[in-house]
């Protein structure tokens, strides 16, 4: 371990924030970067950014590009895979924007006609489906379904019960499982999204890269942020720890908002007052 890494951790916070003004924005970062790696949070240390988590990974990529579908390519693939083992998975997670495991973790006794109630999810340990504990205590939440979506569900039950008597078991606790009633893999979910995304007529990316299921959480949110929902809503519905983190991961959806502010500002005093 070098001098430098432990003269680093001896830098306290208000010695970054003078180094900060004193050596400008560019070199202040610099000893953010390293603060960050041996838990001082940037945030303390007078930087507007993280720079350890923007750097580049190994190999020279930067973190990906997130993607959301268009509103129309998500009401094909909501009307394309309707009364499909899994159309009502796709559907409740571009309305809700849940992560893979909350939605698949989702038991009928979660689901009270109305409403759904995010407590748990599914997850892979040692090659194993388990049952485990929310991202965070933020990530438990309780999300009212829209009107559609109600239908979808009492459909897909139905179908689940039918199913299952034909086959001589008990219908399955859990909401969306295969055919045989069991649970659905997170790990295996991409593959029939992605037939999902084929059925629907959806294009791959550019370099014919796939969609993920992780999409369809950035398509909630971008269809939320562009209806102008506010901002503690989209965080509140997403599940995130606090409103920060849906800023600084959806800051370049909302820039509308500063358009909104404008537009108010505009109508208010904009307008020559007419004269008697």
């Amino acid at each position: 371990m070098g001098p430098g890494f432990l003269a680093i951790r001896g830098v306290g916070v208000f010695l970054l924030h003078r180094l900060q003004q004193r050596l400008g924005e560019g070199r202040a970062e610099a000893l953010a970067l390293r603060s960050s790696r041996v838990g001082v949070p940037p945030m303390h240390c007078g930087v507007s950014r993280n720079a350890a988590r923007e750097a580049a990974t190994p190999g020279g990529r930067g973190k990906p590009e997130k993607h959301a579908l268009s509103e129309d390519e998500a009401r094909r693939l909501i009307d394309a895979t309707r009364g499909d083992e899994l159309g009502a998975l796709w559907a409740l997670m571009i309305t809700t924007g849940l992560r893979r495991g909350e939605a698949l973790g989702l038991r009928w006794q979660d689901y009270d006609g109305e409403t759904i109630s995010v407590t748990s999810q599914l997850k892979i340990e040692g090659g194993k489906v388990v049952r485990g504990e929310l991202k965070t205590d933020k990530s438990k939440r309780r999300l009212r379904l829209p009107a559609y979506l109600i239908e979808d569900f009492a459909a897909h039950r139905a179908t689940q019960i039918e199913a299952a008597t034909k086959d001589g078991r008990e219908p399955p606790e859990l909401i969306f499982t295969n055919s045989g009633g069991s649970h659905v893999r997170p790990d295996n979910l991409r593959k029939r999204f992605i037939s999902a995304c084929t059925k629907a007529g959806i294009e791959p990316h550019a370099g014919d890269r796939a969609w993920s299921v992780h999409e369809l959480r950035h398509t909630a949110a971008s269809q939320l942020l562009s209806d102008r929902v506010p901002m503690q809503i989209v965080s509140r519905t997403l599940g995130h720890s606090s409103i920060t983190v849906t800023l600084d991961v959806y800051s370049h959806l909302s820039e509308q908002d500063s358009e909104l502010a404008a537009d108010s500002m505009s109508k208010r005093y904009g307008a020559k007052p007419s004269s008697e």
